[in-house]
């Protein structure tokens, strides 16, 4: 596996992890401006929320 594959497997599993998360109603906040540790544009999610998908 590439450093490309790699890069896209993440984002297809932060992605299929966020749309879990809003199907159940869980609070996800998109970021508007860019600061230390995140881009603009990220997601923000609670740990606890988080978990309710880490396991699947």
């Amino acid at each position: 596996m590439n450093m490309h594959q790699a890069k896209r497997g993440y984002v297809n599993l932060v992605c299929r992890s966020t749309n879990e998360l809003l199907v159940i109603k869980m609070a996800i906040t998109l970021l508007y401006n860019a600061g230390t540790g995140y881009k603009k544009g990220s997601c923000l999610i609670s740990r606890s929320n988080l978990r309710t998908v880490a396991s699947k």
